[in-house]
């Protein structure tokens, strides 16, 4: 898909996000592309630096500490190469590799130090059972995504909106585990 504003920049609601059990599985629904990292609270206790404009610059966040959210985009491809398998009457497994990208534009999201783009290829597995509720999906994808630097934002203590705390180095993949995605999708015909 691709959206088009005129020039102007796209209202969230708008921008196209990818991701998901419909799109690439390796990543949360709607968490594929460009992100940035929202404190979870005011205080930043355990955060390493100080809760100020441009006090975390380079400074890695613990993944407890932070949310991350998608900040869409202007463009949007994603596609994937599926071999399926019947094993009996009811079960069906899969093995797949999925792909996307999700590009932002020439604003980067209107979030400064934000990436323009990203991509992504998650290989995975899946098995699909044919229960009396219709067709029962759950797909486990793999996640090889390394440590980046992503913009962190906290709420500014005075209620005047965001600070910019600076560009963090966040992994979200700490354990291996964590590296797997899983999907369940209920009544998909495939």
């Amino acid at each position: 898909g691709a959206l088009a504003g005129g020039g102007e920049a796209l209202p969230p609601q708008l921008r196209l996000f990818g991701g998901g059990p419909l799109g690439v599985r390796g990543v949360a629904p709607n968490l594929l592309g460009p992100r940035f990292l929202l404190l979870r609270d005011t205080t930043g206790d355990g955060l390493g630096c100080a809760v100020a404009a441009g006090a975390c610059e380079g400074v890695a966040v613990d993944r407890d500490l932070v949310r991350v959210r998608a900040l869409g985009g202007e463009a949007l491809l994603e596609t994937s190469l599926e071999a399926r398998l019947w094993i009996s009457r009811r079960i069906q497994l899969a093995a797949f590799v999925d792909a996307g990208a999700v590009w932002s534009g020439d604003d980067g999201g209107a979030l400064p130090g934000a990436a323009r783009s990203e991509s992504l290829v998650t290989p995975g597995v899946g098995a699909l059972v044919l229960s009396p509720f219709g067709p029962v999906r759950l797909d486990v994808a793999y996640d090889p995504s390394p440590a980046r630097r992503l913009p962190l934002l906290a709420e500014d203590p005075d209620g005047d909106g965001f600070l910019l705390l600076g560009d963090a180095v966040f992994d979200p993949h700490d354990t291996f585990r964590r590296r797997l995605q899983f999907q369940l999708s209920l009544g998909q015909t495939f």
